[in-house]
């Protein structure tokens, strides 16, 4: 059955793919955060019953206030307004997309995880995708007449953790209130971006005076089952309007969610819990490296940070040949084509490896990687 699921299939959505790999014997395919040996995870869950207490009796306004403010004192930041919490960064994005429309032309930079890009492409919204190296240019030497009225930007970038230091997001933003551009950022993974984590992303925003949408997501960083809250605030002219489209989708995120995940953030603030994560991404990061040492495969990477290696190969057969002798071996890996759009033969040679395990779990893979290239 594993076997079945080389992930090979250039026609398949990334996300068809990472469905696959929940049932493989072991799942490097999706980003989701799943370490669950984390000390301050275990002991939410092993006194899960305070928190049934808790989102039974305390009021639902509390519980979301806490939850904002344990994630602002997690990341050092301040939200301008209430965002606007979901089940998922994606279901959110679904609202963007709703709001953006017919008339949006969407330049996104690539490569970068494709369901997001389907779900905004379904609104009807006009997409350009342009490689992340002629981005980086672009936004150093902007056009004063754009052909683009926003811009989506995953910082860092899943999967190649490209990122904006405080001067380069400031300039961006200027930008974008200047030429009256719409800025739709995701910043899911800033806990694996130091550079992110050193300067409050929204306070250069609202300073800029553009219009701007920024989606959040705890499903990245803390592992709890899939227990996660998403995250929307848009500029003072466009939240209003988002908080509608949100309400009439959904009534509330589910209280014992918001104290579990309450808690664990307010404990990784006290005790370090960031640094340890990427502690552990850098360990597992190095597994998956020594494996590979010898071999073809190249990493492709801005940061050691982020809870994927992406790597490229010599050639699309190369690649293929290597998702099906793993999946052989019980291990499933995310293949790289659907990250550059589809059809699109540029991603042929490139795979993503998820990090974000606990350390036993990528060891056995890493074995399985290394007895694949070896064939």
């Amino acid at each position: 059955m594993a076997a079945r699921s080389g992930g090979s299939n250039a026609r398949s959505t990334s996300t068809s793919v990472e469905r696959f790999a929940l049932g493989a014997q072991i799942n490097l395919a999706d980003s989701h955060a799943r370490i669950l040996a984390d000390a301050a995870i275990r002991n939410e869950f092993e006194t899960g019953i305070d928190h049934l207490d808790a989102a039974s009796t305390r009021n639902q306004g509390d519980l979301e206030a806490q939850f904002i403010a344990t994630f602002e004192e997690l990341y050092g930041l301040k939200f301008p307004r209430p965002p606007l919490l979901s089940y998922s960064a994606s279901s959110l994005a679904s609202i963007l997309g709703t709001y953006l429309g017919r008339g949006a032309r969407i330049m996104w930079p690539i490569p970068s995880f494709d369901n997001i890009r389907d779900v905004v492409r379904t609104t009807g919204a006009e997409i350009s995708l342009v490689p992340e190296s002629a981005f980086a240019e672009l936004i150093a030497t902007p056009p004063h007449i754009p052909w683009f009225n926003t811009i989506w930007l995953t910082l860092p970038n899943n999967p190649t953790a490209f990122v904006l230091n405080s001067n380069e997001y400031a300039r961006f933003a200027a930008y974008a209130a200047e030429a009256g551009i719409t800025l739709v950022i995701d910043h899911c993974f800033r806990a694996y971006s130091p550079v992110t984590l050193q300067f409050d992303q929204y306070e250069i925003l609202e300073a800029s005076g553009c219009r701007y949408m920024v989606l959040e997501d705890t499903g990245k960083t803390v592992s709890s089952l899939d227990l996660k809250v998403g995250m929307l605030t848009g500029s003072r002219d466009v939240h209003p309007r988002l908080a509608l489209l949100n309400e009439n989708l959904l009534l509330n995120v589910s209280p014992f969610t918001l104290s579990v995940l309450s808690s664990i953030m307010h404990t990784w603030s006290r005790k370090s819990g960031l640094v340890a994560l990427r502690t552990t991404i850098r360990a597992n990061r190095q597994l998956i490296r020594d494996a590979y040492a010898g071999f073809t495969l190249t990493p492709q990477m801005h940061s050691t940070d982020m809870p994927v290696e992406w790597l490229t190969a010599g050639s699309k057969q190369e690649i293929s040949d290597l998702l099906k002798s793993c999946a052989a071996g019980g291990l499933q890996l995310l293949p790289g084509a659907s990250f550059f759009g589809r059809p699109n033969e540029m991603g042929s040679s490139f795979l993503r490896v998820a990090l974000a395990r606990d350390t036993p779990v990528v060891q056995a893979g890493a074995a399985i990687l290394h007895a694949a290239l070896a064939i």
